[in-house]
């Protein structure tokens, strides 16, 4: 059975086009509607309060996407389950837990939005009580964003490591998720090196690349099962 005629194929396909979809569609709204300077502590309240209606479909859309990474892992662990069952577990265990994630975007719709909310009525005096309680929620919500990062870090390169062990995955494909598992690592080791991410350019490059590839994954797999890589290497049984 060729890989997009299976059940965890076209899973793959589905859970790449949403999380292409969303992931595109949340970085042209914070673009073009809203712009946020994160050098401004207030910069995301302001911005929610402003419109608050396109704000939370951006949260919206901000869940949906780490659904999307959730749903890659966990159909990449169904499809090789069979022939490296531990490393599949793996796969599985850190798609699931990009619900630590969307919890962040979940943040957002809730808590960031009822704030935004209150402050466009709110009096001077309100005004500086709820920047106060606004002012460390960003640092929560990235904790979340971080934890999922560590986790679909070691899920990409655990792709990448079955893609190269048993085939049946463009080639690539494989260079692309050993390309974004590295990216994600060294990302996270910057915040516990230095405090803070990478240059947010390399943000931008490396989430638009991965929205984009997460299209062409859906687009491959609905038109036909893409040409298996050559095995370079025995297929091991973990």
């Amino acid at each position: 059975m060729t890989f997009n005629e299976a059940d965890w194929g076209r899973f793959v396909a589905r859970s790449a086009l949403l999380l292409g979809v969303a992931g595109l569609a949340l970085m042209a709204i914070f673009i073009a509607v809203l712009p946020v300077d994160s050098s401004e502590p207030n910069a995301e309240l302001v911005a929610a309060a402003r419109n608050p209606a396109v704000y939370r479909l951006a949260a919206l859309l901000d869940m949906l996407a780490w659904f999307g990474i959730g749903g890659v892992l966990l159909a990449f662990g169904g499809y090789f389950a069979a022939r490296a069952p531990i490393r599949a577990l793996v796969l599985a265990a850190a798609g699931a837990g990009q619900v630590i994630g969307a919890l962040g975007g979940y943040m957002r719709l809730g808590v960031v939005s009822d704030l935004a909310v209150r402050y466009v009525t709110a009096a001077p005096d309100q005004r500086a009580a709820i920047e106060q309680a606004f002012v460390s929620l960003p640092q929560v919500v990235g904790s979340h964003y971080g934890a999922g990062q560590w986790l679909y870090a070691i899920g990409f390169l655990v792709i990448a490591s079955l893609a190269l062990s048993h085939g049946g995955v463009p080639r690539w494909m494989t260079v692309w998720f050993a390309v974004m598992g590295m990216y994600s690592i060294a990302n996270q080791l910057s915040v516990v090196a230095v405090g803070a991410l990478l240059p947010g350019v390399l943000f931008l490059v490396f989430m638009l690349g991965q929205d984009l590839v997460s299209l062409v994954i859906a687009v491959t797999w609905w038109r036909g099962a893409p040409a298996p890589s050559a095995r370079v290497a025995p297929a091991p049984a973990v």
